[in-house]
C-alpha cells in the first residue's frame, strides 16, 4: 500500500497499459507539463491566455486518454515517459 501511495496511487505497471493510441496532442502535452510543474487549471488558463473552462477540458481529455483519475497521476505518468514528452 505504501508503494502505491508513493506512486501517486498508481499500482505497479499501470502506466504500461496505456497504448500508443493514447498519444497526447502538442497542446495536451504542454498542459500536462504544466501539471507536472504544479500549476492549477486557473494558472494554466492564465499562462496560455485561454478560458478556465478550456483548460479544464484539456485536463479532462488528458485524464481520459491516459485512463487516469487524478492530476497527480498525470504528473507521475509524464515523469515515467522520460524524454518522450520533453519540452516542445
Amino acid at each position: 500500500m505504501l508503494r502505491r501511495i508513493s506512486n501517486g496511487g498508481a499500482p505497479n505497471g499501470e502506466y504500461k497499459n496505456i497504448t500508443s493510441s493514447a498519444a497526447l496532442t502538442a497542446r495536451e502535452t504542454q498542459i500536462a507539463q504544466m501539471i507536472v510543474g504544479g500549476m492549477s487549471n486557473k494558472d494554466i488558463a492564465r499562462r496560455l491566455s485561454i478560458e478556465l473552462a478550456t483548460a479544464k477540458t484539456h485536463v479532462h481529455n488528458i485524464l481520459g486518454k491516459l485512463n487516469l483519475q487524478r492530476r497527480g497521476q498525470t504528473a507521475n505518468w509524464m515523469r515515467s515517459q522520460g524524454d518522450r514528452y520533453s519540452e516542445l
